[in-house]
Protein backbone atom coordinates (compact mmCIF):
# COMPACT_ATOMS: atom_id res chain seq x y z
CA UNK A 1 0.00 0.00 0.00
CA UNK A 2 1.46 3.42 -0.61
CA UNK A 3 2.22 5.81 2.76
CA UNK A 4 2.32 9.48 2.23
CA UNK A 5 5.81 10.85 3.68
CA UNK A 6 5.64 12.98 6.88
CA UNK A 7 7.39 16.06 5.30
CA UNK A 8 6.47 16.22 0.95
CA UNK A 9 8.45 18.52 -0.26
CA UNK A 10 7.05 20.21 -3.50
CA UNK A 11 9.09 19.29 -6.83
CA UNK A 12 9.45 23.03 -7.60
CA UNK A 13 10.89 23.75 -4.10
CA UNK A 14 13.56 20.86 -4.27
CA UNK A 15 14.61 22.19 -7.96
CA UNK A 16 14.88 25.88 -6.50
CA UNK A 17 17.18 24.23 -3.44
CA UNK A 18 19.42 22.69 -5.68
CA UNK A 19 19.66 25.76 -8.06
CA UNK A 20 20.37 27.74 -4.73
CA UNK A 21 22.99 25.20 -3.59
CA UNK A 22 25.13 25.43 -7.16
CA UNK A 23 24.89 29.13 -7.44
CA UNK A 24 25.67 29.81 -3.69
CA UNK A 25 22.40 30.93 -3.12
CA UNK A 26 21.84 33.44 -5.03
CA UNK A 27 20.27 34.38 -8.32
CA UNK A 28 22.11 35.17 -11.31
CA UNK A 29 19.65 37.29 -13.07
CA UNK A 30 16.39 39.08 -12.37
CA UNK A 31 13.46 39.17 -14.67
CA UNK A 32 12.16 42.62 -15.40
CA UNK A 33 9.04 44.55 -17.45
CA UNK A 34 9.63 47.70 -19.25
CA UNK A 35 7.37 50.27 -20.41
CA UNK A 36 7.96 53.26 -21.84
CA UNK A 37 5.82 56.04 -23.83
CA UNK A 38 6.86 59.22 -25.89
CA UNK A 39 5.75 62.48 -26.77
CA UNK A 40 4.84 62.79 -30.72
CA UNK A 41 8.00 64.07 -32.46
CA UNK A 42 6.20 67.53 -33.07
CA UNK A 43 5.37 68.27 -29.38
CA UNK A 44 9.11 67.00 -29.11
CA UNK A 45 10.61 69.55 -31.14
CA UNK A 46 8.37 72.09 -29.73
CA UNK A 47 9.66 71.65 -26.56
CA UNK A 48 13.38 71.92 -27.25
CA UNK A 49 12.84 75.31 -28.80
CA UNK A 50 11.53 76.03 -25.64
CA UNK A 51 14.30 74.70 -23.50
CA UNK A 52 16.97 76.72 -21.95
CA UNK A 53 19.69 74.48 -23.13
CA UNK A 54 18.40 74.60 -26.58
CA UNK A 55 17.57 70.48 -25.71
CA UNK A 56 16.17 68.44 -23.55
CA UNK A 57 18.93 67.55 -21.07
CA UNK A 58 18.86 69.65 -17.85
CA UNK A 59 16.05 68.39 -15.17
CA UNK A 60 14.68 69.12 -11.54
CA UNK A 61 13.59 65.84 -9.70
CA UNK A 62 10.45 65.52 -7.67
CA UNK A 63 10.14 62.64 -5.07
CA UNK A 64 6.51 62.02 -5.02
CA UNK A 65 6.97 58.40 -3.32
CA UNK A 66 8.89 59.93 0.24
CA UNK A 67 6.48 62.06 1.27
CA UNK A 68 7.40 63.25 4.59
CA UNK A 69 10.14 60.76 4.28
CA UNK A 70 12.18 62.41 1.71
CA UNK A 71 15.07 62.87 4.34
CA UNK A 72 15.27 59.18 4.67
CA UNK A 73 18.27 56.65 4.02
CA UNK A 74 16.16 55.27 0.91
CA UNK A 75 14.62 58.15 -0.31
CA UNK A 76 18.33 59.72 -0.45
CA UNK A 77 19.95 56.31 -2.13
CA UNK A 78 17.00 55.87 -4.15
CA UNK A 79 17.12 59.44 -5.46
CA UNK A 80 21.41 59.48 -6.12
CA UNK A 81 20.52 56.15 -8.04
CA UNK A 82 18.15 57.73 -10.12
CA UNK A 83 19.90 60.37 -10.70
CA UNK A 84 22.97 58.09 -11.59
CA UNK A 85 21.05 56.78 -14.10
CA UNK A 86 19.86 59.98 -15.67
CA UNK A 87 23.58 61.00 -15.99
CA UNK A 88 24.51 57.94 -17.52
CA UNK A 89 22.08 59.03 -20.38
CA UNK A 90 23.71 62.81 -20.84
CA UNK A 91 21.06 64.49 -18.70
CA UNK A 92 22.23 66.58 -16.19
CA UNK A 93 20.84 68.24 -13.16
CA UNK A 94 19.87 71.74 -13.26
CA UNK A 95 20.74 74.40 -10.29
CA UNK A 96 17.10 75.83 -10.53
CA UNK A 97 13.78 75.00 -11.75
CA UNK A 98 13.63 77.72 -13.80
CA UNK A 99 17.13 76.60 -15.38
CA UNK A 100 15.42 73.23 -16.31
CA UNK A 101 14.46 71.77 -19.40
CA UNK A 102 12.58 69.27 -17.84
CA UNK A 103 10.54 68.68 -14.67
CA UNK A 104 10.88 64.86 -13.90
CA UNK A 105 8.73 63.16 -11.36
CA UNK A 106 9.81 59.87 -9.45
CA UNK A 107 7.79 56.82 -7.85
CA UNK A 108 9.04 53.85 -6.74
CA UNK A 109 7.83 51.66 -4.00
CA UNK A 110 6.19 47.82 -3.74
CA UNK A 111 2.53 47.24 -4.72
CA UNK A 112 0.65 45.04 -1.89
CA UNK A 113 1.71 41.54 -2.24
CA UNK A 114 -0.69 39.10 -4.49
CA UNK A 115 -1.33 35.76 -3.61
CA UNK A 116 -2.40 33.28 -6.44
CA UNK A 117 -2.77 29.39 -6.69
CA UNK A 118 -0.16 27.37 -8.05
CA UNK A 119 0.07 23.77 -9.32
CA UNK A 120 3.11 21.78 -7.83
CA UNK A 121 4.06 18.23 -7.83
CA UNK A 122 4.42 16.43 -4.48
CA UNK A 123 6.76 12.57 -4.65
CA UNK A 124 4.36 9.54 -3.35
CA UNK A 125 6.35 6.88 -1.83
CA UNK A 126 5.81 3.09 -1.08
CA UNK A 127 7.16 1.45 1.82
CA UNK A 128 9.13 -1.81 0.72
CA UNK A 129 11.25 -4.57 2.45
CA UNK A 130 11.20 -5.12 6.46
CA UNK A 131 9.65 -7.38 8.57
CA UNK A 132 12.02 -10.00 10.53
CA UNK A 133 15.06 -11.62 8.29
CA UNK A 134 17.32 -14.68 9.42
CA UNK A 135 20.90 -14.83 9.53
CA UNK A 136 24.22 -15.84 10.83
CA UNK A 137 25.11 -14.23 13.82
CA UNK A 138 28.09 -15.14 16.71
CA UNK A 139 26.41 -16.06 20.35
CA UNK A 140 28.50 -17.06 23.55
CA UNK A 141 28.19 -20.10 25.20
CA UNK A 142 29.83 -22.31 28.10
CA UNK A 143 32.26 -23.89 25.54
CA UNK A 144 32.53 -20.36 23.78
CA UNK A 145 31.44 -18.80 20.64
CA UNK A 146 29.28 -20.33 18.13
CA UNK A 147 27.64 -19.27 15.16
CA UNK A 148 23.67 -19.32 14.86
CA UNK A 149 21.06 -18.55 12.85
CA UNK A 150 18.57 -15.93 14.53
CA UNK A 151 16.00 -13.90 13.89
CA UNK A 152 16.33 -10.11 13.15
CA UNK A 153 14.15 -6.88 12.15
CA UNK A 154 14.74 -5.20 8.91
CA UNK A 155 14.30 -1.82 9.02
CA UNK A 156 11.60 -0.71 5.78
CA UNK A 157 12.55 1.21 3.05
CA UNK A 158 11.10 3.39 0.90
CA UNK A 159 10.63 4.28 -2.59
CA UNK A 160 9.57 6.83 -5.00
CA UNK A 161 6.35 5.62 -7.17
CA UNK A 162 5.34 8.82 -8.92
CA UNK A 163 3.66 12.40 -8.15
CA UNK A 164 0.33 13.99 -7.71
CA UNK A 165 -0.63 17.64 -8.15
CA UNK A 166 -1.16 19.95 -5.44
CA UNK A 167 -1.98 23.45 -5.30
CA UNK A 168 -0.43 25.87 -2.68
CA UNK A 169 -0.66 29.25 -2.30
CA UNK A 170 1.99 31.29 -3.83
CA UNK A 171 2.24 35.50 -3.07
CA UNK A 172 4.31 37.42 -5.19
CA UNK A 173 5.24 41.37 -4.63
CA UNK A 174 6.04 43.89 -7.60
CA UNK A 175 8.36 46.54 -6.98
CA UNK A 176 9.03 49.40 -9.17
CA UNK A 177 10.50 52.31 -10.28
CA UNK A 178 8.93 55.04 -12.32
CA UNK A 179 9.82 58.17 -13.99
CA UNK A 180 7.55 60.76 -16.10
CA UNK A 181 9.13 64.12 -17.69
CA UNK A 182 7.04 67.19 -18.40
CA UNK A 183 8.60 70.18 -19.98
CA UNK A 184 9.43 72.71 -17.01
CA UNK A 185 9.28 75.94 -19.71
CA UNK A 186 5.47 75.46 -21.17
CA UNK A 187 3.53 77.21 -18.81
CA UNK A 188 6.14 80.78 -18.82
CA UNK A 189 5.89 80.04 -22.68
CA UNK A 190 2.17 80.01 -23.11
CA UNK A 191 2.20 76.16 -23.83
CA UNK A 192 0.60 73.13 -22.01
CA UNK A 193 2.89 71.52 -19.98
CA UNK A 194 2.30 68.05 -21.88
CA UNK A 195 4.58 65.07 -20.63
CA UNK A 196 7.55 64.17 -22.88
CA UNK A 197 8.27 60.78 -21.86
CA UNK A 198 7.97 58.05 -19.10
CA UNK A 199 9.69 55.10 -18.41
CA UNK A 200 8.67 52.14 -15.60
CA UNK A 201 10.49 49.53 -14.37
CA UNK A 202 8.89 46.44 -12.40
CA UNK A 203 9.86 43.12 -10.94
CA UNK A 204 7.31 40.85 -9.59
CA UNK A 205 8.43 37.50 -7.84
CA UNK A 206 8.27 36.08 -4.36
CA UNK A 207 10.72 38.65 -2.53
CA UNK A 208 9.35 41.76 -0.44
CA UNK A 209 13.41 43.02 -0.19
CA UNK A 210 12.52 46.77 -1.84
CA UNK A 211 15.84 48.23 -0.67
CA UNK A 212 17.80 44.91 -2.64
CA UNK A 213 15.89 45.49 -5.95
CA UNK A 214 16.01 49.50 -5.75
CA UNK A 215 19.61 49.41 -7.69
CA UNK A 216 18.55 46.50 -10.12
CA UNK A 217 15.45 48.83 -11.19
CA UNK A 218 17.69 52.16 -11.49
CA UNK A 219 20.24 49.97 -13.54
CA UNK A 220 17.17 48.94 -15.55
CA UNK A 221 16.51 52.23 -16.09
CA UNK A 222 20.07 53.67 -18.03
CA UNK A 223 18.67 51.78 -21.37
CA UNK A 224 15.07 53.63 -21.06
CA UNK A 225 15.13 57.12 -20.35
CA UNK A 226 14.11 59.65 -22.84
CA UNK A 227 13.22 57.22 -24.89
CA UNK A 228 11.66 58.23 -27.91
CA UNK A 229 9.30 55.40 -29.65
CA UNK A 230 7.02 53.57 -26.94
CA UNK A 231 7.99 50.03 -25.46
CA UNK A 232 6.46 47.34 -23.42
CA UNK A 233 9.26 44.30 -22.80
CA UNK A 234 10.62 42.19 -20.73
CA UNK A 235 14.07 42.19 -20.31
CA UNK A 236 16.90 40.00 -17.71
CA UNK A 237 19.46 41.89 -16.10
CA UNK A 238 22.17 39.70 -14.85
CA UNK A 239 23.60 40.41 -11.35
CA UNK A 240 26.91 40.79 -12.91
CA UNK A 241 26.13 44.21 -14.86
CA UNK A 242 28.56 46.51 -14.16
CA UNK A 243 25.87 48.70 -14.38
CA UNK A 244 24.68 48.16 -11.17
CA UNK A 245 27.93 49.18 -9.00
CA UNK A 246 27.64 52.71 -11.07
CA UNK A 247 24.17 53.72 -9.52
CA UNK A 248 24.85 52.43 -6.31
CA UNK A 249 28.03 54.42 -5.95
CA UNK A 250 25.90 57.87 -7.19
CA UNK A 251 26.46 60.96 -9.13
Amino acid sequence: MPVRPVLRIPRRAVVLLAASALLGGCATSYQMKVDTSSAPPEARIQAIRRAPSGDLQSYQLRDKSAGKDADSLRAQETISMVKTALNGRGLYEAPTVQAADMMIDVEYGMDKPKTHMEEMMVPIYAQNGGGVVYGPRQVATSTGPVTRTVPALAPPGTQLIGYEPILVPVTTYEKFIRLSAREARAASAGAAAGDLWSVSITSEDESNDLRKYLPLLASALVGYVGAESSVQQTIKLSVKDPTINLVKQGP
